[in-house]
């Protein structure tokens, strides 16, 4: 683990380039899977109940349940004794992919993508290599299928010829749907102005970035299970106690777009000088950050 990583104790997503790969980083570990952060972090854990064959299984994060799903569709079932660790909108979504898979109703588009190689990728070769293997060997794939990358050391989900970490973001590929959280923004009901998300690692996400402004109305509730209400609970309890403030990002869209279609050298140069405030801009903000994860 690089030095800059040590000693966090707010929980800190990293986007590894080397393993291709997102996890979180807490009191110097590495963690792949949430709910072995939930568990470390706060003392919780998630749990889902399903039944497959009519033997009852145990899972603690929501994407086991949809690979379970995938595996097993034809005796694939969630008793009703179990409804209330979901979420109506998961249970809705659920329901639906089980039919659409049992019915082979699933939308699929032949890919068609082109990964041209050019020197400005020659740091993510082996990224690019991999994207065009999983293309070659997987573009006929439709339902989502774990394999294991040696190239990264981790399994992915592959389908239509892309490869996932997530196996919500590979059904996506032929299920016209998704998972629905509406969390935030005015406390007003059928209000445009609210923030969602569709997966709820996005939203734990969202609770450390903006966790003095994140707030869940009375009316927002039926989009999450009574757990993951908890779950987000304890989160944003523990972070007060902490007197942990997350850090504002300054951005400079307008002046990006000022300059980004101009054509004569002098506003080329302009745009130049832009791009270097943005990055120094965005290394300060990277600096800030993992200091304000280090209470």
């Amino acid at each position: 683990m690089k030095r800059k990583y040590k000693n966090i104790t707010v929980p800190y997503r990293v986007w590894d380039k080397k393993e291709n790969y997102t996890y979180y980083i807490y009191n110097d570990k590495k963690y792949y899977e949430l709910n072995e952060l939930f568990k470390d972090f706060v003392d919780y854990e998630l749990t889902y109940h399903i039944e497959i064959n009519k033997k009852e299984k145990e899972f603690h994060n929501l994407t086991d349940v949809i690979e379970q799903l995938i595996l097993h569709p034809k005796t694939f079932k969630i008793s009703k004794k179990y409804y209330d660790e979901y979420s109506k909108d998961e249970l809705s979504y659920i329901n639906k992919l089980q039919k659409q898979i049992i019915n082979k109703e699933l939308n699929y588009e032949e890919p068609n993508y082109d990964y041209k190689f050019s020197l400005r990728h020659l740091k993510e070769l082996k990224t690019i290599l991999f994207c065009k293997k999983i293309y070659k060997e997987y573009k006929g794939i439709i339902l989502p299928k774990k394999i294991y990358s040696k190239e990264f050391k981790h399994e992915y989900y592959v389908s239509c010829g892309q490869a996932y970490q997530n196996i919500t973001y590979a059904v996506e590929e032929v299920y016209q749907n998704n998972f629905y959280y509406q969390y935030g923004g005015p406390n007003r009901e059928n209000y445009y102005n609210h923030f969602h998300s569709h997966e709820f690692s996005e939203v734990i996400n969202d609770v450390f970035n903006c966790f003095d402004k994140f707030k869940i109305h009375k009316f927002q509730e039926e989009y999450f299970s009574n757990q993951e209400l908890e779950l987000l609970n304890k989160i944003c309890t523990k972070l007060k106690q902490m007197k942990y403030k997350p850090i504002k990002r300054e951005y400079f869209e307008d002046d990006y777009n000022e300059y980004c279609y101009l054509k004569d050298n002098k506003k080329y140069i302009k745009l130049f000088i832009h791009n270097i405030k943005c990055e120094i801009n965005d290394m300060k903000y990277r600096k800030d950050i993992l200091k304000s994860h280090k209470i």
